[in-house]
């Protein structure tokens, strides 16, 4: 992707986030994941990402979609506890993703999360916090609400390099433990981790690439194919 794509996709991210937030400013939302880091460490979306994320409480998702549905976004994906939207007003291709959560006594229960699309759904991979890290809410420069202890929740899922800019899956690895994220730094581990996950997520092709490319052999098949 060249970088006049990046830019339109950061752009449309941007858009996105201001519009969104303005919709839906009367429902339980935090920006989450890596919208909230963005937001954290860089006071904007994270340059070059794919998408913008928001955590939502469980008992407004239909509200949500009966909002941004009559505003010009369309749901692509809808689960129990997930909604995908893409913005119709926008060419460049993106997604909009809402994470649902409950209240569970004193925490915060997030059923989808870094292990969402595994074909085994297991309750050890929902993510779980203490509610006193979202609670009282408050409110970034840009109105958008966060976290109230929105460090706090980023160090816990992105470990402790959060603030430096590196890549999930290459750079690090988020992996869970009874329902507490962990983060990897270790090259091999994350190699061996990240193909466990396309296995789990039944993307063969995708794991079949990355254990060729990994061993060397794919590599060097394609380049004598190519001379």
């Amino acid at each position: 992707m060249n970088n006049k794509k990046f830019e339109n996709r950061d752009n449309a991210n941007k858009d996105n986030l201001i519009e969104i937030t303005n919709l839906i400013k009367n429902l339980d939302y935090f920006l989450f994941f890596g919208t909230l880091l963005g937001d954290v460490r860089e006071n904007s979306v994270i340059k070059d990402d794919d998408d913008i994320d928001f955590l939502i409480n469980l008992k407004d998702l239909n509200t949500l979609e009966n909002i941004l549905s009559i505003n010009g976004f369309n749901a692509s994906v809808k689960e129990k506890f997930f909604i995908s939207f893409y913005n119709t007003n926008i060419t460049e291709p993106h997604t909009i993703d809402f994470y649902a959560y409950y209240l569970n006594g004193e925490n915060v229960v997030i059923p989808k999360s870094f292990y969402g699309n595994s074909f085994f759904k297991l309750k050890r991979h929902y993510l779980i916090l203490n509610k006193n890290l979202f609670f009282p809410t408050l409110e970034n420069t840009n109105g958008s609400k966060i976290p109230n202890k929105s460090k706090n929740i980023i160090s816990i899922i992105y470990g402790k390099k959060w603030n430096e800019k590196l890549i999930k899956n290459l750079d690090y690895f988020i992996y869970f433990r009874k329902n507490t994220p962990r983060v990897t730094y270790n090259l091999k581990l994350i190699k061996l981790l990240y193909f466990l996950r396309l296995i789990s997520e039944l993307r063969i092709v995708s794991a079949r690439r990355f254990l060729l490319d990994n061993i060397g052999f794919y590599k060097f098949f394609k380049r004598t194919n190519s001379e």
